[in-house]
């Protein structure tokens, strides 16, 4: 019975919302659109007009060449390697931040690792070893947190 009286409903506002006809009217003529007027009279748009870069302005260009050449004014030292090692952490529980890193030296040679905790709760933990012969080394892995 619900279903009679919604399509009833439905039929009967359908019926009302529909455009009066105007009777005994003579309305053969069409009516102006100011909106389609506008539109019409802009220039049709054929796609997008890109102009060609513009010329370099020199800006980032080398400097002349100069063939003085500039010698270190006082005396040159040479640094000795030194030895160092190094720890700090971060472990904020409000934050969920965890962070560590060590490292150490010989003056030559450093190994070290670092880790922290990611947002999907692992810790990613990197192991390095960096050498003048090698350079940087490094391995990779992830561990779940406990």
């Amino acid at each position: 019975m619900k279903v009679l009286a919604f399509i009833t409903s439905v039929l009967v506002g359908s019926a009302l919302a529909a455009p009066a006809k105007l009777d005994g009217l003579d309305h053969h003529h069409h009516h102006h659109d100011p909106l389609i007027a506008i539109a019409s009279a802009q220039a049709p748009v054929v796609g997008y007009n890109y102009d060609p870069p513009a010329q370099p302005s020199g800006l980032y260009e080398l400097p002349a060449q100069n063939s003085e050449k500039v010698e270190p004014s006082g005396p040159t030292t040479t640094m000795m390697p030194m030895p160092y090692n190094i720890k700090w952490g971060v472990s904020d529980p409000e934050s969920g931040n965890i962070f560590n890193h060590v490292e150490d030296s010989d003056g030559k040679d450093v190994t070290g690792e670092y880790s922290v905790l990611l947002p999907d709760n692992r810790m990613q933990i990197v192991r390095f070893r960096v050498d003048p012969i090698n350079g940087y080394q490094a391995e990779v892995t992830y561990e779940p947190v406990k």
